[in-house]
């Protein structure tokens, strides 16, 4: 787990760098349509790749915690989190990959998620605010 939690946490290296924050995280909650004009679908497809690289040895993580099966979780909505960031940001690129109908239905998903997985191990507080952002994403797919 260690290993994978590095490998996810260094995917941001795919992308250009920003000050202060990472590309993905700016692909998944910033409510405007454009794409940055220094990322490319090479820089989004890397990502992808990279991501499914990381999280491919999750299935065989072996924990011996009694949270073990949240943690899998955590993990793996994280990914979904970072995958939709890059397919939006290919979507944004003009991608026919995928469509805004396929992204409302993951991102809504990946709210649903966000939000169990929050009350497993946070209190509410914060949560509204956390889940808000990603709604504005779904705010821009209502409106194309």
């Amino acid at each position: 787990m260690g290993k994978l939690a590095c490998d996810l946490g260094n995917v941001y290296q795919c992308l250009p760098l920003v000050s202060n924050s990472s590309r993905l995280f700016g692909f998944l909650v910033n409510a405007k349509a454009e794409a940055p004009t220094d990322v490319d679908q090479k820089h989004l497809e890397a990502t992808l790749a990279a991501i499914d690289a990381a999280m491919a040895p999750l299935h065989a993580a072996r924990m011996a915690r009694e949270d073990a099966q949240l943690i899998r979780d955590e993990f793996a909505n994280t990914a979904a989190m970072m995958r939709h960031a890059a397919r939006r940001g290919l979507w944004q690129l003009g991608s026919k990959r995928y469509q805004v109908i396929e992204l409302t239905a993951e991102l809504r998903h990946m709210i649903g998620q966000h939000e169990t997985l929050w009350l497993a191990r946070n209190r509410p507080g914060g949560l509204v605010d956390s889940a808000g952002r990603l709604r504005k994403t779904l705010d821009l797919y209502s409106r194309k």
